[in-house]
């Protein structure tokens, strides 16, 4: 996997096709994204799709490729069926996250980074162990029936976003990766361990194509200082833009370290061994 022998199927003015031979798709995203940045500073806006991959790791992190750049960035990609269709119960479609990045000048990008889902299975297993009910509209039994148990939850499907609009965001986004690309989709996907046959969907937008940077920059921190200005419903809780919750987590975490689950790092443990990979994280148990 990691010497996939990748290859661009197509390379024209605003966009391209790359094969990612089932190799990374951490790889294969990020020079998808470095493709459609080169392009767009050419063209003012570019596209490109990346057929037969595998899992691309975080939406925002591509994103912010372009961001990092002075561009917009827009990342996407399908995952394996974990949606109903609105009003099944069977899962069809992925959680198919995305990633936009917004570049500020003299400031860290504004990053959404979002799942189509209103969560995701990893977190389900947290709240499991834990012993924590997961909220009511997060996913359905295999039966159809809304729970608050993880465990039921883990066996059936996920719940998109705002109700039916999430699920028309899911579908569309499966058009754009997987179906456009030439890869796999709906229910096809990550179901054979040897071919997950992933897609994903970069886009970037040079601001400057448009109106020049400093225009931009000024009118971005009128609506920035408009949706900031908004009363709190809780003046504990200070209005923030998307992503700043994270970023500040991140400089936490850089800090004083990751804290993992003690499963979690026992699986790690455990992975290294079988795999005959040093394993050089200690535990500090506060």
């Amino acid at each position: 996997m990691g010497q996939a022998p990748m290859s661009w199927v197509t390379d024209r003015t605003s966009t391209a096709l790359l094969d990612g031979a089932k190799g990374l798709g951490y790889v294969s995203a990020h020079r998808a994204m470095a493709k459609a940045i080169e392009k767009a500073k050419v063209s003012g806006i570019a596209m490109v799709a990346v057929q037969h991959s595998n899992h691309f790791g975080v939406a925002g992190y591509h994103a912010m490729h372009a961001a990092e750049e002075g561009l917009i960035g827009v990342a996407m990609t399908n995952a394996g069926a974990e949606m109903a269709p609105w009003g099944a119960a069977q899962p069809v479609l992925g959680t198919n996250p995305w990633g936009l990045a917004v570049p500020r000048t003299d400031h860290v990008p504004i990053v959404l980074d979002m799942a189509l889902t209103q969560s995701g299975k990893g977190m389900m297993r947290w709240f499991q162990r834990e012993g924590l009910p997961i909220p009511e509209n997060w996913a359905l039994t295999p039966e159809g029936c809304r729970t608050t148990d993880a465990a039921d939850a883990n066996d059936g499907s996920l719940l998109p976003i705002g109700d039916y609009k999430g699920y028309g965001l899911s579908l569309f986004t499966d058009v754009l990766t997987g179906v456009l690309s030439g890869s796999l989709f709906g229910t096809d996907v990550f179901q054979d361990e040897a071919n997950f046959d992933v897609a994903h969907t970069m886009i970037a937008i040079d601001i400057e194509a448009f109106m020049d940077r400093a225009t931009f920059d000024s009118r971005l921190q009128r609506l920035i200082d408009q949706v900031l200005s908004a009363p709190p419903i809780d003046p504990s809780r200070p209005i923030q833009l998307p992503g700043e919750a994270e970023q500040l987590r991140a400089a936490e975490r850089q800090l004083l370290g990751i804290p993992l689950h003690r499963e979690l790092f026992q699986t790690l443990a455990e992975l290294s061994e079988s795999i005959d990979v040093p394993f050089l994280l200690e535990p500090i148990i506060p």
